[in-house]
């Protein structure tokens, strides 16, 4: 045997041990990594509420929209108009639809339309197809967007007809574009003492159980608010 073919014999001997080294070195890293926790990149959600002067506010405090970002860190631009509706046009500033291109321009990850009291007295088929097109006119005009629909909230129980009314036709117009809508209209939040003005507005205290009880519904809809 001459002394190369010694050599040939003792590299190749070494060539399934050096194998077995690094693939112990390799399985030693990847398992290393397995165990290190993941650091997803965290960014605020991006929330814009189109509504009336109950997302809007009276002036004499910060509206919910408001109170909701300061107390979860969402990103929330408020477009919200007061005496807004669906139908109905809060004099120059318009209905809910004319609120949608100033929503879109903050590039939100999901919409919020919030409220219709103020088209108490339309027929309910009017705001149910006021309402669709919106619906329709927001996925078309923001299609990155998610959007929920929150229908309008009462501060006397029982609840009137007309706001009963209001509730069946936004309700109806969500579930025919398969749109998550939240009810309100049985809701209590703004029932107790010290809840809403003598006009039916929100207080300061109002608006704060209206932003904790919207954090509660858009959670329970998917929305990460924290």
């Amino acid at each position: 045997m001459t002394p190369g073919t010694v050599v040939r014999r003792v590299a190749a001997a070494r060539v399934p041990a050096l194998l077995f080294a690094l693939a112990v070195i390799v399985a030693l890293v990847v398992g290393y990594r397995s165990m290190r926790p993941v650091e997803w990149p965290v960014d605020p959600v991006r929330i814009a509420v189109i509504g009336d002067t109950l997302s809007a506010g009276p002036g004499d405090g910060d509206p919910w929209p408001t109170l909701l970002a300061a107390a979860t860190g969402a990103a929330v631009t408020n477009v919200s108009v007061p005496a807004a509706g669906y139908f109905t046009a809060a004099g120059a500033l318009g209905t809910f639809a004319a609120q949608v291109s100033r929503a879109g321009a903050a590039k939100p990850q999901v919409i919020v339309v919030v409220g219709g009291l103020f088209d108490v007295d339309r027929p309910e088929p009017l705001i149910r197809r006021a309402a669709g097109d919106l619906f329709a006119a927001i996925a078309a005009a923001v299609p990155a967007a998610r959007l929920i629909v929150v229908g309008p909230i009462w501060s006397v129980v029982p609840v009137p007809d007309s706001v009963r009314r209001v509730d069946r036709a936004v309700s109806g117009a969500a579930s025919d574009l398969g749109v998550p809508y939240v009810p309100l209209v049985y809701e209590t939040w703004l029932t107790g003492a010290g809840m809403v003005h003598d006009d039916g507005q929100p207080t300061e205290a109002g608006q704060q159980r209206l932003a904790g009880g919207l954090a509660d519904a858009l959670r329970a809809e998917g929305v990460r608010l924290d």
